[in-house]
């Protein structure tokens, strides 16, 4: 089974089970298509994507995670590909109808830079 089988598999079952609802799946499985079989570590693409999908539902919620220290944030700007996940997770959150909260999208970008490092 390739990468994006298996992603695909993942969020049939979050949505399958009723953990995340369509809106969210259907935005996930976008996400994967441009994600997967990229050569990322399958553990840190699970990682991303799962985050993805249940980031995606406590938006949908309007529920609110605690945000990084500030501190935390400005350190991420130094990271070596810092301008290239910023450019991916703009990127995938563009075709995106879900109403991702700014600490949600600081939380997108953490997984992308452990994704694409």
């Amino acid at each position: 089974m390739s990468q994006k089988e298996e992603q695909f598999a993942r969020v049939k079952i979050l949505e399958d089970n009723g953990v995340i609802r369509s809106a969210c799946a259907e935005c996930t499985r976008r996400v994967i298509d441009l994600v997967s079989d990229k050569g990322y570590s399958d553990e840190a693409l699970e990682t991303f994507i799962t985050h993805f999908a249940m980031a995606g539902e406590r938006a949908f919620e309007g529920v609110e995670e605690e945000a990084y220290d500030r501190e935390i944030i400005e350190s991420l700007k130094e990271e070596e590909k810092y301008s290239d996940a910023l450019s991916l997770r703009d990127d995938l959150l563009a075709g995106c109808r879900i109403p991702f909260s700014e600490t949600e999208q600081e939380f997108l970008l953490v997984h992308i830079l452990n994704l694409i490092s």
